[in-house]
């Protein structure tokens, strides 16, 4: 189900729409779609966004698995 216009509010601090999309951009690097009724999104896809930005889940999905190389200094 879509955010309510009032909790988009709450979340952003905005009411204008275009502010709202401006705040998920600026503030969670998301382009959320918009329309004249605001950003078009569900609680549970805000509650992803928020996790990725606060570095909870990889940003990039396909990279869970993946082994990277372990670095290590010289002489270390």
């Amino acid at each position: 189900m879509r955010l309510s216009p009032d909790r988009l509010a709450e979340i952003t601090g905005h009411k204008r729409p275009r502010a709202q999309a401006a705040w998920f951009r600026d503030y969670l690097a998301a382009n959320v779609p918009c329309d004249r009724v605001g950003p078009f999104l569900s609680e549970s896809a805000y509650e992803a966004l928020l996790a990725r930005a606060l570095g909870l889940v990889p940003s990039n999905p396909g990279s869970r698995g993946v082994d990277r190389p372990q670095v290590r200094l010289r002489g270390a």
